[in-house]
């Protein structure tokens, strides 16, 4: 008996000093979406993108008919990238008339439906979100572009194209932009200088988007054919 006793006090111990592991419960039901947010992916102010975050990890795939099973509210999906864990990015093609926090909803084709459950990953269920973090525009900068003679004005990043006597554009503040001058060879034409919050010979100008309009002025020999 007394070896009994000493067995159960020194499992006991050995409790006490190495702690008692306690098995990871799996997340119950099916993935739902907790938070959304719209993103600019490529920096030019315009959302094209929404990044969906779910309760548990997930996976997605087209459904039978080919589509994705997801709208986005005003605008048309391009692609669903692959899922990072939580994480599932759908790409949005840009569109400056579409809703700023859209609603996103969830639905696979019933008859058919090819089902994306492997392993831990389940697939989602039916389920509208209405809580996207809408995309908020960056302050923009004004620039009008006026072209005199035969020669065209673009610039980098784009926004500013001129094939014509004038043009207009908004780029992020903060930023650079710089306007090229291309004379119309053809034609004969020279690039002559530029004016206003331009000035030089240069074919290329450099501005700063400080927040104060900005007017410029090409100017190009010969006129345009």
């Amino acid at each position: 008996m007394r070896k009994f006793w000493a067995w159960v006090a020194c499992i006991a111990l050995m409790t006490a000093t190495v702690g008692v592991v306690t098995p990871a419960v799996a997340a119950k039901g099916k993935p739902k979406i907790v938070k959304g947010e719209m993103m600019d992916r490529d920096g030019n102010n315009i959302p094209d993108a929404v990044f969906l975050w779910y309760s548990q990890k997930v996976k997605h795939s087209k459904d039978a008919d080919g589509k994705y099973p997801f709208t986005v509210e005003g605008y048309v999906i391009t692609n669903v990238g692959k899922t990072q864990g939580k994480l599932l990015i759908i790409n949005l093609e840009e569109d400056i008339a579409a809703p700023s926090a859209p609603v996103v909803s969830y639905k696979q084709v019933k008859k058919g439906a090819v089902k994306a459950a492997t392993g831990k990953k389940k697939q989602a269920k039916k389920q509208t979100f209405r809580n996207v973090a809408p995309f908020t525009p960056l302050p923009t900068n004004h620039v009008t572009v006026i072209v005199e003679g035969a020669g065209t004005v673009t610039s980098v990043p784009t926004g500013i194209a001129c094939p014509s006597t004038s043009c207009e554009g908004d780029f992020i503040e903060g930023r650079t932009v710089v306007l090229v001058a291309f004379a119309d060879i053809l034609s004969g034409a020279t690039f002559m200088g530029w004016g206003g919050d331009c000035s030089g010979t240069e074919p290329a100008c450099q501005l700063t988007m400080d927040g104060t309009p900005k007017t410029v002025t090409a100017t190009f020999s010969g006129v345009i054919p």
